[in-house]
């Protein structure tokens, strides 16, 4: 396998370097692990995360038995050569848990944050209203997870464009639909271990149980005038709306047609639409 390596690049004594994962359409970390040389130089060839483990000291392919594969959007080192940084697209979740991200337990700090203003990163919500559950149980572990935080005040640059929020590049319509065939397919498998699996395994009460709890989740948010949770709580409430189409076996593209119906463009005198 003929590929580059930086000579600067600084691998450990035991030969190994971390590598940050990034999701590239939030930004938000999900995961740290290690690569030696010969994973850093087959994440590089293949353009998907390889990594070495060290308990089990051998190499391992991302995603190759879960299905939940990195594809590498963008690669990096630090300033010192000692750690990397791969800003990838996720497909399914990065964590053996089930969440999207590694870094779901919350830390609780002792000391209460100054309140940031000016266009910074605003102070993330109280650490005990950001913890989930993991799939399968009760709680509201989902297909992909966020972290929740509070908004920067009215009137601030961050307000337009919140700090943190990372990169808008993921087109809403695109993200849906992959979501829904990720969604599908656990219906079809009924994987063990998903929270996919056991909403459609609890049938149609329990979806309609979470659609309110998430709507709800949803108002919250939203009079607690946080950007981070209102995005948080709508993506959990996108997430079991498209559940509840797959339950009823309509597509997606059912939906959009309802919308694209009620459009002043295809009906000037709708009620429901301005």
């Amino acid at each position: 396998m003929s590929v580059t390596i930086p000579e600067e690049i600084r691998f450990n004594a035991d030969g190994l370097i971390p590598a940050i994962i990034q999701d590239v359409g939030s930004g938000q970390v999900l995961m740290l692990a290690y690569m030696n040389r010969e994973a850093l130089a087959r994440t590089l060839a293949t353009g998907e995360t390889w990594f070495y483990s060290r308990s089990r000291r051998e190499l391992w392919h991302k995603g190759a038995t879960s299905g939940h594969r990195q594809y590498i959007v963008n690669a990096s080192y630090d300033c010192d050569a000692d750690a990397l940084l791969f800003q990838v697209r996720q497909v399914g979740v990065a964590c053996h848990e089930g969440e999207f991200s590694c870094f779901h337990h919350p830390l609780a700090l002792q000391v209460s944050a100054p309140r940031v203003t000016g266009g910074k990163m605003p102070a993330t919500r109280d650490a005990g209203q950001a913890a989930q559950n993991v799939p399968g149980q009760e709680g509201s572990g989902k297909l992909g997870q966020h972290q929740a935080g509070a908004r920067p005040s009215a009137g601030s640059a961050a307000a337009d464009h919140p700090a943190g929020a990372g990169p808008v590049t993921a087109d809403l319509g695109t993200v849906l639909a992959e979501v829904f065939r990720v969604i599908k397919e656990r219906q079809a498998t009924r994987p063990e271990g998903s929270y996919t699996s056991y909403l459609f395994n609890n049938g149609q009460d329990k979806i309609l149980k979470k659609i309110g709890e998430e709507a709800s989740e949803t108002i919250i948010a939203s009079k607690n005038d946080s950007w981070r949770e209102l995005l948080y709580e709508l993506a959990d409430l996108y997430y079991h709306t498209l559940v509840l189409l797959a339950y009823h076996d309509l597509e997606p593209g059912r939906l959009a047609a309802e919308l694209a119906a009620r459009l002043p463009a295809a009906d000037p005198l709708a009620k429901k639409w301005p």
